[in-house]
């Protein structure tokens, strides 16, 4: 039996992404190489692909990016009708705020900690306070205020000698 084949459609070159690499047969490849074409551009136009103008898709909001925290918490608040975060209380700040938890709209992770800061001092200007520790899913301790916090997300407040 032997070991299994790789797929024909591999390409040779590690510069294109795998979602690209997998589109072009290796000759194919290997001839856009030496021709010195190693953008994916290249090979696109190599396979003839078409560039489909904004005024014709169905929803040109569809295929819109969103590339700054702003632009991000814009799109979030267009697409859901109220987003909601979910923050954590613990320690010092369960105990100042009298609950475990608060439910708030989505922002900055200074809009979102609003709300806790008029029970205790969670923000030093555009920075967390050196007292707390802030969690969020994707990053266990933030020092900055001005991260998104989008949809669902758990953002978890508690005393900085505690962790989070």
């Amino acid at each position: 039996m032997g070991a299994p084949r790789r797929p024909r459609s591999t390409a040779t070159s590690r510069r294109w992404p795998p979602c690209i690499r997998a589109a072009v047969t290796r000759a194919r490849a290997r001839a856009l190489l030496a021709a010195g074409r190693a953008r994916p551009l290249d090979l696109l136009e190599a396979l003839g692909y078409r560039r489909v103008p904004a005024e014709e898709l169905p929803n040109p909001e569809s295929v819109r990016g969103f590339n700054t925290p702003e632009e991000y918490l814009h799109a979030l608040r267009e697409v859901e009708r109220s987003p909601t975060a979910i923050v954590e209380l613990r320690g010092a700040a369960r105990e100042a705020a009298g609950r475990c938890e608060m439910e708030v709209p989505v922002g900055t992770l200074a809009e979102v900690l609003a709300p806790v800061q008029a029970s205790v001092r969670v923000l030093e200007g555009e920075a967390i306070a050196r007292e707390i520790a802030v969690s969020l899913p994707h990053c266990d301790r933030v020092r900055s205020a001005a991260i998104p916090v989008g949809a669902g997300e758990r953002v978890v407040v508690n005393d900085a000698a505690a962790g989070s």
